[in-house]
């Protein structure tokens, strides 16, 4: 059926966008999830980059099941593998929605969550809207996760800082055109963080809204997703989303709201990628940095002088405690 609208608010076609690798396990069960979406305006694009196992069979094999549906679904094929990030730019740059979402092709939805999430964008007239999401694990729903009951400067301060917030790109419906008058997209080469590259230049100037319904279950039982996996790829993949983040808000953050918080985010960064054994001359490689603020300039190079990873880690908790208590 198609969802009840309120007077003077119009379906949208709504394009969800899912990148295939490797998941022929869980496919299944995330494109059955999205057929039987109750609404109906939607396009389904799946990126396959060059999955090395029969996920795309699976995914056909489910769509026989839902005839209705057929002539919504694109599946389109890289040549070569080129990483999750260019998949889901393939993705968006094929989209014809007025919205956009992202799907893992891992993970499950509700039936209800395009409707929820198209009717609360119509109504409050939103670049982004967010919703719940509940963890998923061996067919079992977990612990729900409401969005934060924060205004989006907060709500972008706090993701900036990063570990406070997340950052993710599911659970979310983007309004398309907005993301293409922003010039924001996937860069190639960051497959890991690539959403924080996304969701964090997106709410610099979106008009943002959220609901407490669930629209998302995120499965946490598949130990070969990027989440889990934190190799020297991902380590450089990492530093290259913070240097995109960077510099896109040296650039548009003209009134330096985002500062302090873009600073504790790269000493963040620093201090993960030391305790994977990376070097400092390393990191500069891939994300140069100096701090804007002159306490966070001597607070790096405290970290990079050689002092032991604990009492580095015990004082940045301490710092930023205290930074995020001064409004950050």
């Amino acid at each position: 059926h198609f969802p009840e609208f309120h007077i003077g608010i119009t379906l949208m076609k709504v394009s969800v966008l899912v990148p295939v690798y490797g998941v022929a396990q869980y496919i299944g069960a995330c494109a059955a999830s999205l057929f039987e979406q109750t609404y109906r305006d939607i396009e389904f694009i799946f990126v396959d980059d060059c999955s090395p196992d029969d996920s795309i069979s699976v995914l056909k094999e489910v769509l026989k099941a839902y005839p209705d549906r057929e002539n919504q679904v694109r599946i389109l094929r890289h040549e070569a593998n080129k990483g999750v990030g260019t998949a889901r730019q393939t993705a968006f740059a094929h989209a014809t929605g007025e919205a956009v979402m992202h799907a893992d092709s891992d993970d499950v939805l509700p039936k209800d969550a395009v409707e929820l999430l198209v009717k609360a964008m119509q109504k409050g007239a939103y670049d982004i809207v967010t919703g719940a999401y509940a963890t998923y694990e061996n067919g079992t729903i977990g612990a729900i996760m409401a969005p934060p009951k924060l205004s989006r400067r907060r709500y972008l301060r706090l993701m900036l800082c990063q570990n406070l917030v997340k950052h993710h790109l599911w659970a979310r419906l983007y309004r398309r055109a907005f993301l293409q008058e922003q010039h924001i997209g996937f860069a190639t080469g960051i497959d890991y963080c690539e959403d924080y590259t996304v969701v964090t230049r997106a709410f610099l100037h979106a008009k943002y809204g959220h609901i407490d319904q669930v629209v998302y279950y995120y499965r946490t039982d598949n130990v070969a997703s990027y989440t889990h996996q934190i190799s020297r790829k991902n380590l450089v993949s990492m530093l290259k989303a913070n240097a995109v983040v960077a510099d896109f808000f040296r650039q548009n953050d003209r009134k330096k709201t985002y500062r302090m918080a873009l600073d504790m985010g790269l000493i963040n960064m620093y201090r993960e990628a030391m305790k994977h054994g990376m070097q400092p001359e390393e990191i500069e490689l891939y994300c140069p940095f100096r701090p804007s603020k002159l306490v966070n300039r001597l607070f790096l190079k405290m970290m990079k002088s050689g002092i032991p990873l604990q009492v580095s880690n015990v004082l940045y908790l301490v710092y930023r405690r205290i930074a995020r208590s001064l409004g950050m």
